[in-house]
């Protein structure tokens, strides 16, 4: 019968949910089967729990039973008694440390001022050395097309404000001898080569020896050592592609690996850009000439402006890097 607050029998539990179920009420159960209410309620809710409880078991042998029979399947008697003998060990999990604190560096991009073209607004150029000032930019990096150069383009010279070799260079100083207290990295471009090709003549490096603060690193490429992270300037003479990404990203893929900078600045094509592959900080550093008629007849865009840049630099390399690009609207 169970007692009072004592476990109910199966039997008299589903006698109980029997005549519930029969007379639709605990009340009138409770008088079928000469209990009090209460007990009706208690006998059902105990029915209840039992039922839950066998259908549990059920269910998991079944599970059980898929299992031994998926184990027979796959492995014999030998190799399942050398899985139990062995264990099977749960995969480590490790949480990677990343530090991305380090020494901060500040430094401003430009490129292709070519000195001495009319489309060459100085105005503009000495607009961005005071934004590098007011950002304390540490130094200053220019990758290359520093003067117009003179070509054989017909009519090229009616495009010059200034004309000759003397005269771009001369030009270039007196912008530059503004700006003395901060050191200026810079490489020549193919306009400054015109000057090469036609008599052997070296422009820019000729203006870095007439200023303390201006340091000429190579024909069409050098390099920068800042804190152990390499910084290569590129110019070029190829022209552009389709896709502003397509030139960087052939130029990363060239790189072997122990040739590969931490970072790649490039000019020539006039195109404002970031991207970051192979690990590669890379950015195509617009340009600080204004769109010519030449470019607009080739349907060549001018992404007039230049760079501040903010990294940090620790034992790993480059922990972080933000490049800025401030835009001139013509």
């Amino acid at each position: 019968m169970g007692g009072k607050g004592g476990r109910v029998s199966e039997k008299r539990a589903k006698q109980a949910v029997k005549a519930y179920k029969k007379m639709g009420s605990y009340k009138l159960a409770a008088k079928d089967i000469g209990v009090s209410v209460e007990t009706v309620r208690r006998y059902c809710r105990e029915y209840k729990q039992q039922t839950a409880k066998k259908r549990g078991q059920t269910r998991e042998n079944v599970i059980n039973d898929n299992l031994t029979r998926q184990m027979r399947e796959r492995f014999s008697d030998d190799e399942i008694r050398k899985i139990l003998k062995s264990g099977i060990e749960k995969p480590k999990t490790r949480t990677a440390v990343h530090d991305f604190a380090g020494q901060q560096f500040t430094f401003g991009l430009m490129t292709d001022t070519h000195f001495g073209s009319k489309y060459t607004d100085v105005d503009m150029i000495n607009e961005a050395f005071d934004v590098f000032a007011d950002n304390d930019c540490q130094f200053i990096l220019h990758t290359g097309d520093v003067h117009e150069g003179l070509s054989h383009r017909a009519g090229h010279c009616f495009e010059c404000t200034h004309l000759g070799y003397s005269a771009q260079l001369e030009h270039s100083r007196e912008v530059f001898g503004q700006w003395t207290d901060t050191p200026i990295y810079m490489i020549d471009g193919n306009h400054d080569r015109w000057y090469i090709k036609s008599n052997g003549a070296l422009i820019v490096e000729e203006l870095c020896k007439g200023q303390d603060n201006l340091h000429f690193l190579g024909h069409d490429e050098g390099d920068v050592d800042i804190a152990g992270v390499k910084i290569k300037l590129f110019h070029g003479e190829d022209g552009s592609s389709y896709a502003f990404s397509y030139r960087l990203q052939k130029m990363v893929e060239a790189f072997t690996g122990g040739e590969k900078p931490h970072v790649l600045v490039t000019g020539h094509t006039h195109k404002a850009l970031y991207m970051f592959d192979r690990h590669i900080h890379c950015i195509s550093a617009g340009s600080m000439q204004k769109q010519s008629k030449w470019m607009r007849s080739k349907r060549h865009a001018s992404h007039t402006g230049f760079y501040v840049v903010n990294m940090a630099v620790n034992d790993s390399g480059v922990a972080w890097f933000e490049p800025r690009f401030y835009p001139f609207y013509q």
